[in-house]
């Protein structure tokens, strides 16, 4: 099964650019980007997949050491096929 990443980030300009730029110096892609507001202030879930989908520990890692991601999960991918579809 392919796997999500599922992070709460600071919701300020700049955040999805470090995230990504993580990605690529890693040599990967994104496949999936989703980014969704939550119920605490100045906080977003932002959820993506690598174009693989497996996890990169090493990515994982790094992503902790990001000031402005607060929390972490890697979980089973149950939803890109469903929004997949949606748009088609």
């Amino acid at each position: 099964m392919d796997m999500l990443y599922k992070l709460i980030v600071d919701d300020k300009p700049g955040v999805l650019d470090r995230i990504a730029g993580l990605v690529r110096r890693h040599a990967e892609n994104i496949s999936f980007l989703m980014v969704f507001a939550t119920g605490e202030e100045g906080k977003s879930l932002l959820t993506f997949k690598l174009v693989n989908g497996i996890e990169d520990n090493a990515i994982s890692t790094r992503l902790m050491d990001i000031d402005c991601v607060h929390q972490l999960e890697v979980v089973e991918d149950s939803i890109t096929e469903k929004v997949i579809q949606l748009g088609r």
